[in-house]
């Protein structure tokens, strides 16, 4: 595989993005943008978790908002990983390093927070927890049950790449997700998550070979606006896809939804990379800097955004407010500021924090 070195420009002729630093702000960029929706999602929840077990009956507009982030937010992430894998990891790092570097980001925050999820699940339902399912936790499906799956993911494709032919292990994923579609168990879920993580990395082999980042010569209102269109479109396929099959609806939505958060990322930096003393460009500066901070802590927000959401829950639902506009704006907005105020106040004071997050090796 190759790999630029730190001084090697990515993109070049552009006068705004010809950094390494600037292609992975974009990727923290998408990163914000997909970590804010896993939020949105998982303060609505399903009708055994967040807001939306408040209404008897179930409120459609909740349920299909919730649907319809899930069926493209964790795609993303797993495509975000396989890029970044590509484009900023060591191509002569040891298998021992990269696995080490693996377990440290994905493994011990893993293993850290999942119990404490399976704890607040579980007094949220009303029942007691074993110690038995407390450890089985960290295996099982649950709210960040997807950094087991990223893990095996990125451990087989980093050997896969070193032992078979390119071609031949692209051709193999794409064989195994077909595959996923007649499976039923955890094999079925890696199967189809490793073809994302797989594009992933194929989009940052053809970003490391171009001259140009694809799209970054298009007005950033053009990119806005296919962005748009996008967005258009996957509410289209999120409806007109039967819902007996979700992972169709999520292989589409996934794809094209990195592809529309790609566009807005693109214009968001074509946009503020030309200084202006308006008001309206320090609000887009402002609004951008946010992301990239979402983007940059989203293990962080990933990891406590549940915990912040609940009590905000409880809180107002201890006021009697059940309004769901309320409840979900609150809930987000207590979900997504929680985590960073909780980071700003332990980062620099305590390393164990850094390493329920996956960077004590930073």
């Amino acid at each position: 595989m190759t790999k630029p070195t730190s001084s090697q420009p990515i993109v070049s002729g552009t006068g705004a993005i010809n950094t390494r630093k600037s292609l992975s702000e974009i990727l923290f960029f998408i990163r914000g943008l997909a970590i804010f929706s896993v939020v949105v999602g998982h303060v609505i929840g399903d009708r055994t978790a967040g807001i939306r077990q408040l209404y008897l009956p179930d409120l459609w507009q909740l349920r299909d908002l919730h649907d319809f982030i899930y069926s493209f937010h964790i795609p993303i992430f797993f495509i975000l990983s396989g890029a970044a894998f590509i484009l900023f990891s060591s191509s002569t790092s040891s298998f021992f390093s990269f696995a080490k570097n693996r377990a440290n980001r994905l493994l011990i925050p893993l293993l850290c927070w999942a119990p404490l999820h399976s704890l607040l699940w579980y007094f949220e339902a009303g029942r007691p927890l074993s110690w038995r399912e407390s450890f089985t936790a960290i295996f099982s499906p649950n709210l960040i049950f997807w950094l087991w799956q990223l893990f095996l993911v990125s451990i087989v494709s980093y050997l896969a790449l070193r032992i078979l032919p390119t071609s031949i292990y692209f051709a193999l994923s794409i064989l195994l997700f077909g595959l996923s579609f007649w499976l039923k168990d955890s094999l079925a879920d890696f199967f189809y998550f490793n073809w994302f993580y797989v594009s992933g990395i194929l989009i940052g082999w053809r970003i490391n070979h171009r001259t140009t980042l694809p799209l970054v010569r298009f007005s950033p209102l053009w990119l806005l606006a296919a962005a748009g269109l996008i967005f258009v479109g996957m509410v289209a396929i999120y409806f007109y896809t039967p819902v007996a099959y979700p992972n169709i609806t999520r292989a589409i939505n996934g794809a094209i939804g990195f592809l529309g958060m790609y566009c807005i990322a693109i214009a968001s930096y074509l946009i503020t990379a030309h200084r202006s003393q308006n008001r309206l460009y320090y609000l887009l500066v402002s609004i951008r800097r946010f992301i990239l901070h979402l983007g940059k802590l989203s293990m962080t927000i990933y990891v406590m955004h549940r915990f912040f959401s609940t009590a905000a829950r409880a809180v107002l639902m201890g006021w009697n407010i059940t309004e769901p506009s309320i409840q979900l704006a609150f809930g987000i907005l207590i979900a997504t500021l929680g985590p960073l105020a909780v980071d700003a106040l332990l980062r620099p004071r305590s390393r164990l924090y850094l390493y329920t997050i996956g960077e004590a090796s930073n």
